[in-house]
């Protein structure tokens, strides 16, 4: 015996908009989980180049210290006496000595406006950024962790770094001076 004939039901296709947003929904679903990786992943362990008190590139990485502005590579500050000295260079030979034959550890806390990893590193267990601030070479971004604003607030009580004697701000000094092409640094995000 033959079966009967079944009318097979006729499904319509989805819209063509619902198609497309699909795929569109895909798309970014795959995006934001690899820019998750790229984001939230440690990393270090290979070769340190300093680029100025706040900046270097790890492991060929271009990497900001996050919480900390430090000062620029060609800014200078005044000392006590109102004598011009080279506080960006000094800073930046200061964190030279914090990670010179040290193997990095970082985690990545966010990626600036120019693509820059900004990370939390670490040099045998110790905050680098949080050692630049206690020696007095930087200042805290707001909302840093309170142990960046006690560093910082203990530097300068001690008069160390950059407190020693008059010096203006990074975000000022690079409003005033914008970019400065050959320290490889970019102004970062305020």
């Amino acid at each position: 015996m033959s079966r009967p004939y079944r009318r097979r039901r006729y499904r319509r296709p989805r819209p063509l908009w619902r198609r497309a947003a699909d795929y569109a929904l895909t798309a970014m679903l795959i995006a934001a989980s690899l820019w998750g990786l790229r984001q939230w992943g440690g990393f270090g362990g290979g070769a340190v180049r300093v680029i100025d008190g706040d900046s270097l590139i790890v492991d060929g990485r271009e990497v900001r210290l996050s919480g900390i502005d430090a000062v620029e590579l060609h800014q200078t500050c005044l000392d006590p006496k109102g004598r011009s000295w080279p506080c960006g260079r000094l800073a930046r030979n200061h964190l030279r000595t914090l990670v010179r034959g040290e193997k990095l550890d970082c985690k990545t806390v966010d990626v600036d406006k120019y693509e820059r990893t900004v990370a939390v590193c670490r040099a045998k267990g110790r905050d680098i950024g949080l050692a630049m601030l206690a020696a007095g070479w930087a200042v805290p971004y707001i909302g840093a962790p309170p142990a960046y604003y006690r560093a910082s607030g203990q530097a300068r009580a001690a008069r160390l770094g950059i407190w020693h004697g008059r010096f203006t701000r990074p975000a000022e000094w690079r409003a005033l001076h914008g970019d400065v092409a050959d320290t490889g640094a970019r102004t970062p995000p305020d």
